[in-house]
């Protein structure tokens, strides 16, 4: 399987997860050819790459800066998944 990270800027988005609408930050990923989202909450963001706040701009450095570790842990699921889009949340990490 091939996967690949495109360089582009990522995105302040949000999600709903049950009821709950969620802060995310949503990237592009490639595999074999096909490209789709991924996201990572900011609540991840915050507790694991030392966003100082929820504020966009404060989670999209965190986000850059933690961007190897980010997409290790996406290259890691998709390989387990099936090559489904991914959703990272505090918890996997």
């Amino acid at each position: 399987m091939k996967i690949e990270f495109p360089k582009v800027p990522s995105d302040v988005a949000t999600s709903l997860e049950g009821a709950t609408v969620v802060n995310i930050i949503s990237f592009p990923v490639v595999v074999d050819g096909r490209r789709f989202l991924n996201s990572i909450t900011f609540e991840a963001l915050i507790k694991h790459f030392d966003a100082v706040s929820d504020a966009g701009a404060d989670v999209k450095r965190a986000f850059d800066s933690g961007r190897e570790r980010i997409h290790a842990v996406t290259e890691e699921q998709l390989t387990n998944n099936g090559a489904r889009s991914v959703h990272l949340t505090a918890r996997d990490f």
